[in-house]
């Protein structure tokens, strides 16, 4: 599958996702900014889809200052979501990850919104709360919105192999340079530096037995879409 029909496949979850979601409320307004850290992690599918969305509007320049503005202490994963699963099936302790919300805001925010927002990450997407967290709350996710999540991280991990999985900003630094842009988008990268990580397919979803039932119109769907590209 080439890189614009996985880019395709990509939007077509995010819509799915967004439709699934719309149906809880949320407290999640514009302006409302809590959860937009540092610590947003992403593929390099994902990362791609921004990239070509600065591309089409002539400001790839901007990837240099996201860049460069974001902190150093940026959470940066030890273990993608599919490995997490395959250690947890196997029973193997987790590593430690150091995740500090403190770290410091999104270097994209401008006036506590978002203007990449319509190709933003799916970790930005996913971060929905039935109550306001701004000014020091705290969100509170529906655990069945928690599984969509994983399930979700899941197979979009699966689908850019042999791509990578990272913090946002490693992503774009990547994904900004030509070179390794080009090797990207003929899939001819094959090794995996890091802060980076590659990224693995998964023989186990991670779904609680309470939510099989409910997930599996959406798991549905899922398939459909993967299934309906050559």
């Amino acid at each position: 599958m080439t890189i614009e029909l996985k880019a395709n496949v990509l939007t077509r979850l995010f819509d799915l996702y967004d439709e699934t979601v719309g149906s809880f409320e949320t407290a999640c307004v514009r302006g409302c900014s809590t959860c937009c850290t540092c610590n947003v992690t992403c593929t390099t599918l994902e990362g791609w889809l921004l990239i070509d969305h600065l591309m089409a509007s002539g400001a790839l320049n901007a990837i240099d200052a996201m860049v460069s503005r974001a902190p150093a202490r940026r959470f940066q994963p030890t273990v993608t979501i599919n490995q997490m699963v395959a250690l947890c099936v196997r029973g193997e302790a987790l590593p430690e990850e150091s995740n500090d919300p403190g770290a410091g805001a999104c270097a994209w925010l401008e006036e506590q919104a978002c203007p990449v927002y319509a190709v933003r990450p799916f970790a930005c997407r996913a971060m929905l709360s039935t109550v306001s967290c701004h000014g020091g709350g705290e969100a509170c996710m529906p655990p069945f919105i928690l599984s969509l999540n994983n399930v979700m991280m899941q197979y979009l991990e699966a689908l850019d192999r042999p791509g990578a999985s990272g913090n946002v900003a490693d992503i774009l630094a990547f994904l900004a340079e030509e070179r390794c842009r080009s090797a990207y988008l003929s899939q001819t990268w094959r090794e995996v530096e890091p802060p980076l990580l590659s990224n693995h397919g998964f023989a186990v979803l991670m779904i609680p037995p309470e939510h099989r039932g409910p997930l599996q119109p959406v798991l549905e769907q899922i398939q459909a879409i993967f299934s309906s590209v050559p």
